[in-house]
């Protein structure tokens, strides 16, 4: 006991610290534990109000107490992952007191103070039930539930991500990682993903150059009933799309996936999340995907590249094809054609209501860093473009697009590090049917 009293002493004397939100690590949790609880940690969070002259207005924080916060030591990440979440809960309720205020400018200070007593109250039930219906974060499923809805609620921008080029438009909880590449010469892909909560989540879009649909079909029974599969369940419909298939299935490592495929013609999408099956209760970590599969919509985005026209250089027609040579004659401009091949993902091409036609690519066989110019072939004339850092943009004005019902185009670009004399067009062909 004498030992210990000055050790009590201290920690009943030591300043108070309130740490605005942020990420903590068991140091800030500096108080005295409660010697006969149950629980390995406790966090002393709340929302304060303070009033900021430099805005003339009051504003709300999410704070932390550290002296009443408290752990009794050897506890693990995970453990201290469910503190922060109730730190983040505190956060949520401070954003939507500072809405409050934002909306009700100029009321007293009695006022504001009334309004955060109200929100305290709303804060702790919610408190309460994240300890309740994950029983103190044991309850694993649900836990990570509770993450994906309190950082769906955090998102400081909408949490929308949208593929500018394929239309694939979904929500993601927090950042995802974005990958691109090709599955063969025919195939090219881009993919946001996430792994978190357990959970992987993933939305890619293919551009095929010819899909049969019957093809297609037996192409994904067959995928899912390979060795590290088993296929739960496989259900086609064709209301919303030509084609969209729900697929449940399970690997050789015991973690459940649902996957749903939609081709419309343009681009097929799969967009999917797997999970641990191998605990006691998968319905968080079920609701967690479904929420997050169901949340794909396809949209469309050309008015994001009419948008990105008026940030570009208007294209130049560097020349009639007729006056650069197709083979190294050394009299003049020098192009080599080469064999048309896909180089990447594109969208279009698609006309403006002007009449002008565009086409958005995306040069995923080279680093956009390595580009000198686009290039675009249209009946006789070779036009250059400027590259882009959203994306390669091709933008034929209405008066130079053939008049011709069909036509084709040949797209691509030149190379920086090509030594060549000639220059080597890599481009790929498209046929272009006018509205």
């Amino acid at each position: 006991m004498l030992v210990l009293i000055p050790l009590l002493e201290s920690k009943f004397n030591a300043p108070v610290t309130i740490k605005r939100w942020c990420q903590l690590t068991w140091d800030d949790f500096r108080g005295i534990p409660q010697p006969f609880s149950s629980y390995g940690a406790v966090i002393s969070s709340n929302v304060y109000l303070e009033y900021d002259s430099s805005t003339a207005r009051y504003n709300a924080y999410a704070g932390q107490n550290d002296i009443h916060s408290w752990t009794k030591g050897g506890q693990s990440d995970y453990a201290l992952n469910h503190e922060q979440y109730h730190f983040n809960i505190s956060e949520l309720h401070a954003r939507l007191l500072n809405k409050y205020i934002i909306d009700n400018p100029g009321k007293s200070e009695h006022w504001y103070q009334l309004q955060l007593e109200m929100f305290r109250s709303d804060l702790d039930l919610m408190q309460d039930r994240y300890d309740r219906e994950t029983d103190h974060s044991t309850i694993f499923d649900r836990q990570r539930r509770w993450e994906y809805q309190i950082d769906s609620l955090l998102r400081s921008d909408s949490g929308w991500v949208t593929d500018q080029f394929s239309g694939a438009r979904v929500f993601f909880p927090t950042k995802p990682e974005t990958s691109k590449g090709k599955v063969s010469d025919e195939i090219w892909y881009r993919r946001y993903s996430l792994s978190k909560y357990g959970t992987y989540f993933s939305i890619t879009s293919y551009q095929l150059r010819s899909l049969e649909i019957d093809a297609l079909i037996a192409n994904l029974k067959d995928i899912y009933t390979r060795d590290q599969y088993v296929l739960k369940s496989l259900k086609v419909d064709s209301v919303d799309f030509p084609l969209e298939i729900m697929v449940f299935s399970r690997d050789t490592a015991n973690r459940s996936h649902i996957n749903r495929w939609i081709y419309n013609y343009d681009y097929l999408y799969q967009i999917g999340a797997n999970y641990p099956g191998d605990v006691e209760d998968t319905t968080g970590y079920f609701q967690i995907a479904t929420s997050f599969i169901n949340s794909l919509s396809v949209e469309n985005t050309n008015n994001f590249w009419f948008d990105e026209r008026e940030k570009s250089e208007a294209p130049i027609l560097r020349a009639t094809i007729a006056s650069v040579s197709m083979k190294d004659d050394k009299k003049g401009e020098c192009l080599w054609r080469g064999n048309s091949t896909q180089r990447g993902l594109f969208r279009g091409p698609f006309f403006r209501d002007d009449g002008a036609l565009f086409l958005a690519f995306d040069a995923i066989e080279h680093n956009d860093s390595l580009l000198l110019e686009n290039a675009m072939i249209i009946e006789n004339g070779l036009y250059t473009f400027q590259p882009e850092a959203t994306g390669q943009l091709f933008i034929i004005p209405e008066d130079q697009v053939p008049k011709d019902d069909t036509f084709k185009i040949e797209f691509g670009y030149f190379l920086k590090n090509d030594s060549a004399r000639c220059k080597v067009f890599y481009y790929q062909t498209l046929p272009v049917k006018v509205r």
